[in-house]
């Protein structure tokens, strides 16, 4: 995350008076520079220009499909992190755009707040996904990719799938550390050895692994 530094915000969205909206929600944030554009062209010409951090942007945005535009900026600016809004569930768009790097999913009635949140989970390299999407995504994804998995080749702890399933619903080591009753310094412990023994970069490559691998477990573990 930019910590206390601007965060470079592309909101990219056709309809106006949305998009005005969404920079007056987001206006009460210290911190937050928005730019804009109208259509999926557009965001992939200015996202580069001004060195963009995230990108909030709506599915049905004029232009190019969603997965195109996210794909060509990335390629543009590789770290830049993106929150998707969308009007309807639907699964299986959403699972599509995490394959071409999309981590953020939220409803198109979400509040400044969970706007906000969105945004700045994504930037500590976390998924967000919005309260009304995430347990239909999880289901979906599950399903679709339980065919495909094979046995990991290490063996994993109960706690360490807790901490993964943790990781899952967008908790930081502070956070999980204090459900679990722990310390924090046993919580970053755990993870780097997540990472270690995955041989994933970061936290969202954990929650993407975790899904893959149909390895959530039952919140009572």
């Amino acid at each position: 995350m930019q910590g206390s530094h601007s965060i470079n915000l592309l909101v990219a969205e056709g309809t106006e008076i949305i998009r005005k909206g969404m920079e007056t929600m987001l206006g009460q944030y210290k911190g937050i520079k928005t730019y804009c554009a109208r259509t999926a062209e557009e965001a992939v010409q200015v996202a580069p220009h001004f060195k963009t951090h995230a990108v909030l942007m709506n599915y049905t945005l004029p232009g190019l499909p969603a997965a195109d535009c996210i794909k060509q900026i990335k390629e543009r600016v590789p770290q830049t992190v993106f929150i998707v809004l969308m009007d309807k569930k639907c699964p299986r768009t959403v699972h599509e755009l995490m394959r071409y790097g999309c981590t953020g999913f939220i409803s198109t009635t979400a509040t400044s707040d969970e706007l906000y949140k969105a945004i700045t989970t994504t930037l500590r390299g976390q998924y967000y996904f919005g309260a009304d999407l995430a347990n239909d995504v999880a289901v979906h994804t599950i399903k679709k990719l339980k065919k495909a998995t094979t046995p990991l080749p290490f063996e994993l702890t109960n706690k360490e799938k807790q901490t993964l399933k943790d990781i899952c619903d967008g908790l930081t080591n502070k956070e999980i550390a204090e459900k679990h009753h722990v310390s924090q310094k046993a919580i970053e412990k755990r993870v780097h050895n997540l990472l270690v023994k995955t041989k994933c970069k970061n936290r969202a490559q954990l929650a993407w692994y975790t899904l893959r691998n149909d390895i959530i477990v039952d919140p009572e573990i």
